[in-house]
């Protein structure tokens, strides 16, 4: 029954306890594998690490995988004298494990192509000079003492024609480690019936004897306990256990003291998996850490590489990928790949989609992604990219000048956080001065691009000040109508004027000269700008217009009481007030008033004498009339006026 519940634990783990497939291939030739490891303690060492590559072949693939622990400064290890840079912004991770005891942890794999740095002569030989000096780790607070970049793995896969076609499977683990951990392999190409299946298992921190170790089970069967040291790197403590091999023709060789068995055991990390998993490919893994007898919750070793080869009745076949290229934060890039019928992206968290020969990637940080890509059933091949992420250009502030209104006199300064080369753009092209002079005011679009060619913006207004001052004078400020009126423009940095008359547009003349006939207060606006009317100003002038002082004097009237012309009586314009006095010809006064605000007509005398209020006789009559407007203005009327009885 406990078998049968382990078995039920690994169906159910299928697909969320599945490793992380980062390389897969279909070839005629061979693979072999090896790694070493200075454990828990970095000193300086140097190990040769041996492996067996079929003389007459090419290389394949040839790769180095490491992994970092922790938070360290770039470490340079040198392979057969070539310095490689170990470090965590230059190369993506292909899988990332989190381990939940002895403190939070993470440990990032990571993967260099060794093509880069050795000659094709230089991995034909299989012989690795490995230099590893001790990490740089900062100063302060934390589980340093685990920290640092370990274990450098290489793997290479050789070409010959004349060797059978194999299948290898390379996963690296992506499930966090605790001391009791399941997992599940799948996603294999065919195999060749009961033909050898090798798993190569690459562990670091495996102590040794009664110390620590990892007990395996395979689809529930127990396979042994790894709980020693590999052989190639004995002289360091920790040092783990590396299932050093090679697979061709149909067979698995170990190297060092590696035994391709059905069993675990010590240092041996190499078995076939065979009989414990025919007929089908897929399996499951069930790791324990133990403390011989009884398990230790409080201990792990790190499970990272697993290496798998079969003979294969698959055929050959080409694909191809997007080359490694590099975007900038927030961009989007098209991933495709060729060469297949069905495209499955393994890691696929920043993707579009996770099936398809193109997908869309937009990654927040450095990444690495894998494509299976399947000729026909259960024959695939994986191709690889990766991608690097610029940061944008941080842009610090920019630094306004205002614009005149109307003109191109503004400015912009743009300053960033960084101090790297820039080149900048506010819509008329890049340039590499940060100065941008002969702006007009408005909003504008600055734009700070980097080597990389990463863009970053920000939407910026220019201000404008208005330097027009509108002024105007006028030859008169009141007077009777019709009055003449000259206007003077006396305004400053205007191009462009526009009068108005009580709001009625008038003229775009510079000056003006108007006539106004109605009385009353006139309103003069006079509107200046540059250029645009949105650099305006405006000034305003009252124009105060009363009516000429008019009298219509007759010189006859009939006081005989028939309705008719019996009075004296004048009509009037412009006059707020008068006084008169009507005399006989000897000078003595027959008639003296005196009217404020009159109305239009003024009867002025009926014919009588104040004195007497006798009728006068039919004779001739003088008057006197002194007139005044609502300005003061004054005028004297003289004259007669005959009298008809």
């Amino acid at each position: 029954m406990k078998n049968i519940y382990l078995i039920c634990i690994f169906l159910s783990c299928t697909w969320t306890c599945a490793q992380q497939l980062i390389h897969q291939d279909i070839f005629h030739g061979g693979v072999t594998a090896g790694a070493v490891s200075k454990g828990m303690f970095e000193n300086f060492y140097t190990d040769t690490l041996e492996l067996f590559v079929e003389p007459g072949s090419s290389i394949r693939n040839a790769n180095l995988y490491y992994y970092r622990r922790g938070f360290c400064n770039d470490k340079v290890i040198k392979v057969n004298g070539n310095s490689i840079v170990l470090d965590s912004t230059s190369h993506s991770p292909v899988s990332k494990v989190k381990i939940s005891v002895q403190g939070v942890d993470t440990i990032f794999v990571y993967k260099i192509d060794l093509t880069r740095y050795l000659t094709s002569q230089e991995l034909l030989t299989g012989e690795f000079y490995i230099y590893n000096p001790p990490s740089d780790i900062p100063q302060g607070p934390g589980f340093r003492a685990n920290w640092g970049y370990f274990m450098p793995m290489i793997y290479i896969e050789y070409e010959k024609s004349t060797l059978p076609i194999i299948s290898t499977s390379l996963f690296a683990n992506s499930k966090e480690e605790t001391s009791n951990d399941f997992y599940s392999f799948s996603g294999f190409n065919s195999r060749v019936s009961n033909s050898p299946f090798a798993l190569s298992l690459f562990l670091d921190r495996v102590c040794g004897g009664s110390l620590n170790g990892s007990q395996f089970k395979i689809n529930g069967v127990n396979c042994g306990i790894l709980d020693s040291e590999d052989s190639v790197s004995y002289n360091y403590f920790c040092a783990g256990a590396h299932g050093t091999y090679y697979f061709q023709n149909n067979q698995i060789q170990g190297l060092y003291d590696d035994t391709p068995d059905a069993f675990l055991g010590g240092s041996d990390a190499l078995i076939d998996l065979n009989t414990l998993v025919s007929p089908y490919n897929d399996y499951n893994l069930e790791e324990k850490h133990v403390t011989h007898p009884n398990t230790n919750p409080n201990k792990v070793n790190h499970k990272l590489l697993f290496s798998h080869a079969f003979s294969t009745p698959c055929d050959t076949f080409s694909t191809a990928i997007t080359a490694d290229t590099s975007i900038c934060l927030g961009d989007s890039l098209l991933l495709t790949a060729i060469g297949g019928s069905q495209y499955k992206w393994i890691n696929h968290q920043s993707l579009s989609d996770s099936l398809g020969a193109s997908v869309w990637a937009k990654p927040q940080k450095i990444s690495y992604y894998t494509v299976q890509i399947e000729n026909v059933p259960g024959c695939s091949r994986t191709e690889n990219v990766s991608v690097k992420i610029h940061p944008s250009p941080k842009l610090k502030e920019v630094i306004i000048d205002t614009a005149s209104c109307g003109e191109s006199n503004g400015s912009l300064t743009v300053y960033t956080t960084q101090n790297v080369a820039f080149e900048f753009n506010i819509g008329n092209g890049y340039q590499n001065s940060r100065f941008f002079n002969g702006l007009a005011a408005g909003e504008y679009v600055v734009q700070a691009r980097d080597y990389f060619g990463c863009v970053q913006e920000m939407l910026v207004d220019v201000p404008f000040k208005i330097d027009v001052l509108a002024n105007f004078e006028s030859s008169i400020l009141d007077g009777a109508k019709p009055l003449n009126v000259n206007l003077t423009n006396t305004s400053e940095n205007a191009t462009n004027y526009q009068w108005y008359i009580n709001g009625d547009f008038e003229s775009y003349n510079v000056d003006e000269n108007i006539t106004i006939t109605q009385s009353g207060d006139h309103y003069i606006d006079l509107i200046a700008y540059n250029q645009d009317t949105i650099c305006s100003d405006t000034a305003t002038l009252v124009i105060r217009v009363y009516d000429s002082l008019i009298l219509n004097i007759p010189n006859v009237f009939t006081p005989n009481n028939d309705g008719k012309n019996d009075f004296f009586s004048i009509q009037q314009t412009g006059v707020h007030s008068l006084n008169y006095e009507v005399y006989n010809r000897w000078g003595n006064t027959m008639k003296l008033g005196e009217v404020d605000e009159p109305l239009q007509e003024i009867e002025l005398w009926d014919g009588t004498d104040q004195d007497s209020q006798k009728m006068v006789t039919s004779g001739t009559y003088f008057y006197r009339i002194t007139a005044k407007n609502k300005q003061g203005e004054e005028k004297k009327f003289e004259g007669f006026v005959q009298v008809i009885r």
